[in-house]
């Protein structure tokens, strides 16, 4: 026996706590991600991942499943480039050389931050419909125009106002314009935003009795598409972008003959559809059948409707008021809620949008070349103008010819497209009030109306 064993077994007899020989070896600590920075971005965004015990040799980081690009390992930190997935939140996967596999951390997949505006004949050379990109800074809060102008492929349409004629799925990164006859598909170009038609695009309809679908509108997963044009359509949407139309397309409208804005439900099952009118429609989107009693009156003109983020209430803005619905959870049946229609201070409220949270709106007066009114959403869904609102969007003496509004995914900046080729950017303060920002409107080239508009900051 050795004299350390000794001394260890005569300690044990006295009931001393045994010690460790000093040449045995520590446990190691367990390998682990403890970081990743920055949370956020588009494809190629250099992530950096952070650890303990990697190790020196490199293994692979994957984001659901996807390999990304290494830039660097080392035994705490990781500098890998986000590979072509489409946006969403993504797991994090960080494997070993050992091949030990390391989870916990998530990474928010982006586009990248622009603003598209649906220009009505726009190009000069065809008399077609065109779509302007513009390149949002984020730090500076400028826009600046990406490139010239993209054509539509489709004629000009015969609308102007905020009509939702374009709308952006970012699920599967596309783009859909509405047009005079029929519906434009483009690829959103991960990295710079920039648009390329899907074969086939655009897709032609028959049987349209206005001339044009002047609202398009796409589900969550974006496999199906509605457009509206007198009579509404819908298709379905293939893996490629290809748009076919599903069995009884069009369907006949209710209670109008020219639906112009159109929006879905949160949960996709119900379709609303205002027309220039005093009513409005709703229908199931399992067979496009009317929902019992529309159309629903307003008592007064309307010009769009928006749904609140939140909730499943609806909002129809008009001649200087707002009314607000709120549908039944099983039916989608729409009731207007008390005290509704609620003035707001404009003459001819427009397009509308809100804050994520849905607690604030925004709604722009096409009777004035200037003005926001700043609203307040309680619980039950009223709208309380904020006290100075309405507002101006731009510093005078500029003005803008407020046609469609948009909201920051973060709830700090709001877009408004003007029917000129201008487009406002608004500061949002933490208690709803709207403030222009400086060196707002941001010009862009084209020479007529917008009619549709969409963000992706």
């Amino acid at each position: 026996m050795t004299r350390l064993a000794f001394i260890a077994l005569l300690a044990a007899a006295c009931g001393q706590v045994s010690v460790t020989p000093p040449d045995a070896a520590p446990d190691a600590a367990p390998a682990a991600l403890t970081a990743i920075a920055p949370a956020s971005g588009i494809v190629t965004t250099m992530v950096t991942v952070t650890g303990d015990h990697l190790g020196a040799t490199k293994g692979s980081v994957t984001f659901d499943g996807f390999a990304g690009t290494i830039v660097s390992w080392a035994d705490t930190t990781i500098v890998v480039a986000v590979p072509d997935i489409k946006p969403q939140m993504a797991d994090v996967v960080v494997t070993t050389a050992s091949g030990l596999a390391l989870t916990g951390q998530q990474f928010q997949v982006v586009l990248p931050p622009r603003a598209y505006t649906h220009n009505q004949a726009n190009d000069p050379m065809t008399t077609l419909d065109t779509i302007s990109v513009l390149t949002f800074d984020p730090t500076a809060k400028t826009l600046t125009q990406l490139g010239t102008n993209v054509t539509t492929g489709m004629p000009q349409p015969f609308f102007g106002g905020c009509s939702h004629s374009l709308v952006i799925n970012e699920a599967t990164r596309r783009l859909f314009v509405g047009g005079q006859n029929g519906v434009g598909v483009f690829d959103i170009d991960p990295v710079t935003g920039a648009l390329s038609p899907v074969p086939g695009s655009p897709f032609t309809v028959s049987m349209l009795p206005v001339g044009t679908l002047w609202a398009v509108e796409v589900n969550d997963d974006g496999t199906k598409l509605w457009a509206a044009g007198g009579l509404l359509y819908q298709f379905d949407v293939a893996a490629d972008g290809s748009l076919t139309p599903v069995t009884g397309s069009p369907f006949a409208d209710v209670g109008s003959t020219a639906a112009d804005v159109i929006v879905l439900s949160n949960t996709g099952q119900f379709l609303y559809a205002n027309s220039e009118t005093n009513q409005f429609s709703a229908f199931s989107t399992a067979a496009m059948t009317a929902l019992t009693g529309a159309p629903y009156s307003q008592g007064f003109f309307t010009f769009y409707i928006a749904r609140r983020p939140t909730t499943e209430q609806l909002y129809l803005t008009g001649l200087g008021k707002v009314s607000v619905w709120q549908p039944d959870a099983a039916t989608g049946v729409p009731t207007q809620i008390t005290g509704s229609p609620f003035a707001i201070g404009l003459s001819e409220a427009n397009g509308m949008t809100f804050t994520p949270d849905g607690n604030h709106a925004y709604v722009i007066d096409q009777g004035s070349s200037n003005r926001l009114a700043e609203l307040s959403i309680d619980a039950t869904g009223k709208p309380t103008p904020l006290t100075g609102s309405p507002n101006a969007i731009v510093t005078p003496p500029a003005t803008i010819n407020g046609a469609c509004t948009a909201m920051s995914s973060d709830g700090t900046v709001l877009a408004v497209a003007g029917e000129s080729p201008s487009v406002a950017l608004m500061s949002i303060g933490a208690d709803g009030t709207a403030t222009p920002i400086t060196g707002s409107p941001f010009t862009y080239m084209a020479a007529a109306a917008t009619s549709g508009f969409a963000i992706t900051f």
